[in-house]
């Protein structure tokens, strides 16, 4: 992969990400797998349909009082991603 830009302002900050190929279907999966769960802190709604006739759908992360480091850990935890 190889990209060309051109930086025309020298007070901004230029940042850069690559990720590798995320279906959209893997994505709908998985946000599946997490409704399921029954999450406190998730909630999701249907918006509408696409013009290709797929999701569109709201998530709401939710956080309550408390320490958020310790509970961001918790919920890391919970989704099986530390």
């Amino acid at each position: 992969m190889s990209f060309a830009f051109c930086f025309d302002r020298e007070d901004d900050i230029y940042q850069f990400a690559y990720c590798y190929p995320y279906t959209y279907s893997r994505l709908q999966h998985y946000l599946a797998s997490l409704e399921r769960r029954n999450l406190d802190y998730l909630q999701r709604e249907q918006l509408g349909l696409s013009v290709y006739n797929t999701l569109n759908d709201l998530q709401r992360w939710k956080r309550e009082g408390g320490n958020e480091e310790k509970e961001s850990r918790m919920r890391l935890q919970q989704l099986g991603l530390q």
